[in-house]
């Protein structure tokens, strides 16, 4: 049995050096892999549609990298965060990726284990008021929120 050239992976344990947005990652072929439908599975083919970078090796992914950490963080252990905003842009992101694994991990999460309900996510940063929204995360496109109105409603 032969498989189609888009389903031809290259070794499972090969490394895979990731610059989402500037931040590097690295993970291997099996862990991208595992939604073999995805924009990541299609970097590990044998021949891919896109080429890394002929000097380093690395692929540029011009994403959000604090969100993408995340992504990587489902695939290697299918653990999702418990904020609601950070679910929403995951979804967004999950789309564009076409990670149909964690686009219906997000749709299936029972509401009770989202911890964090308000529409800005709360966190400490040096010198900012305790509760005062990041300044560093960007908002959320209106057609998107939308969507997610009706999913978690």
């Amino acid at each position: 049995m032969t498989l189609t050239p888009e389903f031809s992976f290259r070794d499972a344990e090969s490394a895979v050096v990731l610059n989402v947005g500037g931040q590097i990652f690295e993970t291997t072929v099996s862990i991208l892999t595992r939604d073999p439908y995805s924009v990541l599975a299609a970097l590990c083919r044998v021949q891919p549609a896109i080429a890394p970078d002929a000097q380093t090796g690395v692929y540029y992914l011009d994403r959000d990298w604090w969100l993408f950490r995340h992504i990587l963080a489902f695939l290697r252990s299918h653990v999702l965060p418990n904020e609601l905003e950070t679910l929403k842009e995951m979804y967004v992101e999950a789309s564009y990726y076409r990670l149909e694994s964690l686009q219906r991990a997000i749709e299936e999460l029972p509401l009770d284990r989202v911890s964090n309900m308000s529409a800005q996510i709360t966190t400490t940063w040096p010198g900012h008021m305790e509760g005062a929204a990041n300044p560093q995360r960007r908002p959320m496109a209106r057609e998107n929120e939308r969507i997610f109105e009706r999913m978690f409603a």
